[in-house]
Order: C-alpha cells, then structure tokens, then sequence
C-alpha cells in the first residue's frame, strides 16, 4: 500500500501531541506521544481493550482479532489481483 504523502504543520500547535516539543522529520507527535494518545482515546471512547473489541463483534462466535486480520488481507490482496492470461 502506498504511503500516504504529509506535510510538515506550520506551527507547534499543529503538532498533535501538544507537549511542547518538536517532533522529528516529518512526525506529529514525538517518540512514544503517539501510543499515549491512543491509550487515551481508547480508555475515553471504551474504558478498556476487551471492551473495544467487544464493541467491534471481536470475541463472539469464534471471531478474533487475528482471523479477522488474515481474513481482512486476503480480501484486500484478492481484490487487487487481476484473472490470469487467457491464451
């Protein structure tokens, strides 16, 4: 999948973590502030992983996280495959 391009904010309040300092290159946030704010949108939005997951159908009727992902990449690998050559 191709990288998405980003600009560089203008300013320090454009920086998404708000800490102060500057990220590197072309970051938003700086090392490790990008974790933190998931965390906390996830604790905010859910109060817990499991209750995420619960939200998203993940723990019922055998679907997991991981064959959803394997299910999800196949999907996304066979939709971009064209038919083979007919001669």
């Amino acid at each position: 999948m191709a990288k998405e391009a980003r600009t560089k904010p203008n300013n320090a309040r454009e920086w998404l973590c708000g800490c102060g300092q500057h990220p590197k290159g072309d970051r938003f946030f700086c090392a490790g502030h990008d974790r933190f704010a998931e965390t906390a949108i996830m604790k905010m939005f859910y109060g817990s992983v499991e209750a995420l997951m619960a939200k998203h159908g993940f723990g019922t009727n055998g679907k997991t996280f991981e064959k959803s992902l394997v299910i999800g990449k196949l999907q996304m690998v066979q939709a971009h495959m064209t038919p083979p050559m007919q001669f």
